[in-house]
């Protein structure tokens, strides 16, 4: 993935103008955060400081701070698991990925509501019935192995059978017979059937963050937080890349911010000495 053009933000008005600067989904935004402790980009003479899950890089030296969908330019393609950005609370740290080879479940990302196959050979049959393609002939194979070790997302089961135990996890609610919305009953005891839609979960993630019609412009207008301190960093940039005898205009920066960035150019201008030296 190629990483965008250096550009400014001191003239950056809205999230989508944020967006194509950076060459990104306005949805990959929220999965920028800035580094704890502040540390710089590691790409030579760049003024930013970098972000979580980027290799050591600023938001404009890489793009591998959210999870994508792309095709290399070999033609291979890469699939991350969350592409489709419902949010950062689907990224993997600590939670799990689902068993199944469904391409939204895949696109929605990681969760830490999972359910176990059952051991009944019986039940297990009719959760395959539930998930039709969705699993590999090769995957229910392992499955009926080692059931407990081969586990589904929450989102494959319906919100109505589902319930949120004392630590706040979901839960199956607990019957002898399940009946989904099409009126079929399903005689799989205290295990409803895997037969809801991932598209569905998508949906409904993605309709509950949408912004209502009367906040949508002012959710627009709205920039994520750390884009004062990438316009700070320019402002440090430029007043150190001034002459010494030209008069500069005060700038109040915090510690943290300058010891993000100002170690950049003092780390240049060693070199240089020693270059001189030399």
């Amino acid at each position: 993935m190629e990483a965008p053009d250096k550009n400014k933000f001191v003239d950056i008005k809205t999230r989508q103008e944020l967006a194509n600067r950076l060459k990104c989904d306005t949805k990959a935004l929220e999965y920028a955060v800035l580094k704890a402790p502040p540390a710089n980009c590691k790409k030579k003479d760049c003024p930013y400081p970098s972000i979580e899950r980027n290799q050591g890089l600023c938001v404009c030296c890489g793009l591998y701070w959210f999870p994508s969908k792309r095709t290399t330019r070999r033609g291979k393609e890469l699939v991350s698991r969350g592409h489709l950005l419902l949010g950062p609370e689907f990224l993997s740290s600590k939670l799990h990925a689902c068993d199944c080879n469904n391409e939204i479940c895949v696109g929605v990302g990681y969760t830490a509501d999972m359910f176990a196959f059952p051991c009944d050979a019986t039940t297990r049959s009719q959760w395959y019935a539930a998930m039709g393609n969705h699993l590999l002939p090769v995957t229910k194979q392992q499955i009926d192995r080692k059931p407990r070790n081969f586990k589904l997302a929450h989102w494959h089961f319906h919100p109505c059978h589902l319930e949120r135990n004392g630590n706040g996890r979901r839960a199956f609610r607990k019957e002898v017979t399940y009946k989904d919305e099409e009126n079929k009953v399903w005689k799989t005891p205290n295990h409803p059937p895997p037969n809801c839609l991932p598209g569905r979960f998508k949906d409904y993630i993605e309709a509950e963050k949408e912004p209502q019609p009367q906040d949508r412009w002012l959710f627009e207008q709205t920039l994520p937080v750390w884009i004062k301190s990438m316009r700070r960093c320019e402002q440090i940039d430029r007043r150190a890349k001034q002459p010494e005898g030209n008069k500069r205009a005060k700038i109040n920066v915090s510690p943290m911010e300058h010891r993000a960035v100002a170690a950049v150019h003092e780390k240049a201008e060693l070199e240089a000495r020693v270059t001189t030296l030399l």
